[in-house]
């Protein structure tokens, strides 16, 4: 489901999220309302907020795996689809339903050809957009190993399997189509199958030609019902007389050869028109085929169903590295097209907490926004993943701490001492892989005052903006907000740092 029918169904009068909780007085967790939590949940899952270097990590990933710039299917093309598949399936439907239903009502034919309908537009929809995807998916793997053949190499792939959580300039060293096998192959003999393709195939060919012989001999029929139907009606002006056989016999002829040419003309006729509705048959499965094809993702996790989501096929919950990135292949577009999606959810909220506060005997004094509750969901995850890293190791587990040699920090000089050696110790070696985008103007100070954004305060403290929002909403980091806008003090983050 899309943010946009989130949306819908949180405003929805009566049965919305907001209508259905404008009396939900119960507490939360940290002074929270259920209710509010309750409508900040329901849109959390579509704007989990990303630092820089994780946005980077996963276009790395969608770079290298081939979908960088590949787009799915959107929900209006799907519904267009499958009302076109449909569209072409009722008059092969109307058939069959008469074959099957030919004893039954009126009313138990028609119910019976809807359901053939559906049932063949969801089957002929389902195959050929699965084709399509496991075509692209092949092609792109075995032109890896293609490529991997031509420089030399005798044996199979050893891909390394690099999933969206780890470093996607680990295998920088390795060549393009190595770096592309890690992310898209499962094993070094992954080269792909076109099963779905062949089951497509042969279920178009079967139908193609089952309706074209069935449509045939319908109609070839109905126009032999339609001659003899004539030939008993005709009345004949000279049947009655007494005409010699000699003149009967030629105009007898005559007319049984009239009667052959119209209908070996209008068998021409429908048998072109037959020919024409399997060729729009065939063009509609392409078309599918063609959408399943231009609108895949081949790496593992660029686009897949989110887990513990069992929705429909085409419509489950999405998760991975296209659905963290929204689709936008810059830091700063990504923010952009949050932002304004921030600001409605920050309306709802406050509708939310002004029905509340109305239906409530006491002043709640509900001031909560949809950043705080980001910034607690971020602490609170942040809590659970120290618990379960500071867990000690499990019994007979040869496991040791790593050890992590020490990392250069950048622009070294500007940062104070003390700060200098506590960073030093925060920071990943990792990080000198990734590309950082130059450092953004430093902010206006007062005279002996350090004053930077929470941007920089997160660079310098290297840990995601979110973890730094948690911790001054959580009163740990003392900031001032200017309007919507954090500014933090030098000697603050220096007290922070200090405990």
């Amino acid at each position: 489901m899309s943010i946009r029918l989130t949306d819908f169904f949180v405003r929805f009068p009566i049965f919305g999220t907001i209508a259905k909780n404008s009396k939900n007085f119960e507490r939360g967790r940290d002074g929270w309302m259920n209710a509010e939590e309750k409508l900040c949940i329901a849109y959390k899952k579509y704007m989990t907020q990303r630092s820089k270097d994780e946005f980077l990590n996963r276009i790395e990933y969608m770079k290298h795996a081939g979908d960088l710039g590949r787009t799915p299917v959107g929900t209006g093309f799907k519904i267009f689809l499958f009302l076109l598949v449909a569209a072409e399936s009722m008059g092969f439907s109307y058939l069959l339903g008469t074959w099957i239903a030919s004893e039954g009502s009126a009313n138990l034919y028609t119910q019976l050809m809807y359901g053939i309908v559906f049932v063949l537009a969801s089957i002929l929809a389902f195959v050929t957009h699965q084709a399509g995807e496991e075509f692209y998916r092949t092609r792109l793997k075995r032109s890896c190993h293609a490529r991997y053949k031509e420089r030399g190499n005798t044996d199979f792939p050893s891909p390394q399997v690099i999933s969206l959580s780890e470093n996607q300039f680990s295998d920088k060293s390795d060549p393009p189509e190595t770096r592309c096998m890690n992310r898209i192959i499962a094993n070094p003999h992954d080269r792909g199958s076109y099963f779905w393709s062949w089951v497509a195939g042969a279920f178009v060919v079967a139908i193609f030609v089952a309706s074209g012989v069935m449509r045939y001999k319908h109609m070839d029929r109905e126009l032999t019902l339609e001659s003899q139907a004539a030939q008993a009606t005709a009345s004949n002006p000279f049947a009655q007389s007494a005409m010699p056989s000699e003149l009967k016999a030629p105009q007898a002829a005559a007319d049984k050869r009239a009667t052959e040419e119209v209908l070996a003309s209008t068998k021409i006729e429908g048998g072109a028109a037959i020919f024409i509705l399997g060729v729009i048959f065939v063009v509609t499965q392409i078309v599918g085929f063609g959408t399943g094809y231009k609108h895949c993702f081949a790496g593992r996790e660029t686009y897949k169903k989110a887990e513990g989501k069992n929705s429909f096929w085409w419509w489950s919950e999405k998760d991975g590295a296209y659905a963290d990135t929204w689709g936008y292949s810059t830091y700063e577009a990504y923010w952009e097209a949050m932002q304004p999606w921030k600001d409605i959810v920050n309306a709802r909220l406050k509708e939310l907490q002004r029905r509340l506060n109305k239906n409530s005997p006491n002043n709640l004094k509900l001031t909560h926004t949809f950043d705080d509750f980001l910034a607690m969901e971020a602490r609170k995850t942040k809590e659970s993943q120290n618990a379960h890293n500071n867990q000690p190791p499990l019994q007979g587990s040869s496991q040791t701490p790593r050890s992590e040699p020490a990392a250069v920090i950048p622009n070294a000089e500007n940062v104070k001492p003390d700060m200098l050696a506590i960073a030093a110790k925060t920071i990943s070696p990792q990080d000198s892989d990734v590309p950082k985008k130059p450092e953004p103007p430093p902010a206006a100070t007062a005279p002996g005052l350090q004053i930077m954004t929470v941007a920089q305060a997160a660079q310098l403290l290297d840990a995601s903006e979110t973890d730094v929002l948690a911790e001054i909403e959580a009163g740990r980091l003392r900031a001032r907000k200017i309007g919507s806008q954090w500014r933090i003090a030098q000697d603050a983050v220096d007290e922070f740092m200090r405990g």
